[in-house]
């Protein structure tokens, strides 16, 4: 007899997360292993008397446990896979009715217990800095190459003070490093966490550093292909085209092409710089249609493995069409093959098109 599935919800629903988790998990083992209660008494006198009630201690170290065990990419998809996954729910001792925590617990967590440079007043009038225990740090040792100067504490203030755990492990006490040009960087932190500020990190996120990650990732940016400065210079550029490419495929969409009769070029595309030729023995080599700028730059020879320099039906000097270009003048150096001369009224276009 065929069975059928009620997709009706029951009222009420009773699981035993324990059922679920298989006897050979690995997270049974540790949780016979390690009593992860023993954070609460470590971090007790961190937490107030009143106020909002927070996640149990033992929970976020659970939560960093598992962070860590299972290398997951970042806290947030933690708390995601925390609420679909039975055994995470049962090692956090969490009911499939319990609210998952939210992710910036975690983060929360990282900073807690240590003081920062921001909860220290300064004082421009007596260059002295207020610590949250209301001690004074004062100017200690400046540092020329650095442009910074160094604010402590008398020496004992921080062995007696009550807050030392929230504020620094050294043995020496805390201190704070303070810019010669302080004034500046705290104006450009302010304008980076304005509005504006934020829009041009999003901004620069999407155009540029996503586009570094994937060069890198997936088209070789990382590695150099061939020597020298301007070789790499084509690397990137082609780097850069390829993306664009993608971009067309992935959008769907692209320039119209030139219709042949239209075209400058008969239809063809050819290379931004023409091959520089030779108007007669002996005379200098001219780059025809290529800026100065620009004649450093030069294809590397995988782009030409397998293409020849053609001209506009002319032939050289020498009465026979040339089959190589001059690896002198032309924007292929690893060409090889005997120097084609070209009469003056030729002009040899480059063949990667």
């Amino acid at each position: 007899m065929m069975g059928r599935q009620d997709a009706q919800q029951p009222l009420y629903c009773v699981v035993d997360l324990d059922e679920r988790v298989p006897p050979g998990h690995p997270l049974r083992k540790v949780r016979e292993l390690i009593d992860f209660s023993f954070v609460r008494a470590e971090v007790a006198p961190f937490y107030g008397y009143n106020g909002n009630e927070s996640v149990d201690p033992a929970v976020i170290l659970k939560l960093l446990f598992l962070l860590f065990l299972d290398d997951v990419p970042s806290e947030r998809e933690l708390m995601r896979q925390v609420a679909y996954r039975l055994d995470y729910l049962w090692f956090l001792g969490l009911s499939l009715n319990d609210p998952v925590p939210d992710h910036s617990v975690l983060s929360k967590r990282r900073r807690a217990g240590i003081f920062t440079d921001s909860q220290f007043v300064y004082d421009p009038d007596t260059d002295t800095y207020r610590c949250p225990a209301g001690q004074t740090l004062w100017p200690a040792r400046h540092h020329t190459k650095r442009q910074a100067t160094d604010y402590t504490t008398a020496k004992g203030v921080c062995d007696a003070c009550p807050l030392r755990q929230q504020c620094t492990r050294s043995k020496t006490g805390r201190s704070i490093k303070r810019h010669d040009q302080q004034d500046v960087i705290d104006r450009a932190r302010t304008q980076a966490a304005s509005p504006a500020g934020k829009r041009d990190r999003r901004r620069r996120m999407h155009l540029m550093e996503r586009s570094f990650a994937d060069a890198s990732d997936n088209h070789g940016l990382k590695r150099s292909r061939w020597r020298g400065l301007w070789r790499q210079r084509i690397q990137d550029l082609v780097i850069a085209a390829v993306q664009n490419v993608r971009i067309l495929w992935r959008n769907g969409k692209g320039p119209k092409p030139a219709s042949p009769a239209n075209s400058p070029t008969g239809g063809r595309v050819h290379c931004r710089a023409s091959l520089g030729v030779t108007r007669g023995p002996g005379a200098p080599q001219v780059g025809y249609g290529v800026p100065d700028a620009l004649r450093p730059m030069r294809i590397p020879s995988a782009v030409h493995a397998a293409n020849d320099v053609v001209t506009s039906g002319a032939k050289g000097d020498s009465g026979n069409t040339p089959s190589r270009g001059d690896p002198a003048g032309s924007c292929c150096p690893s060409w090889s093959g005997s120097r084609t001369v070209y009469p003056s009224s030729t002009t040899a276009a480059c063949a990667c098109r």
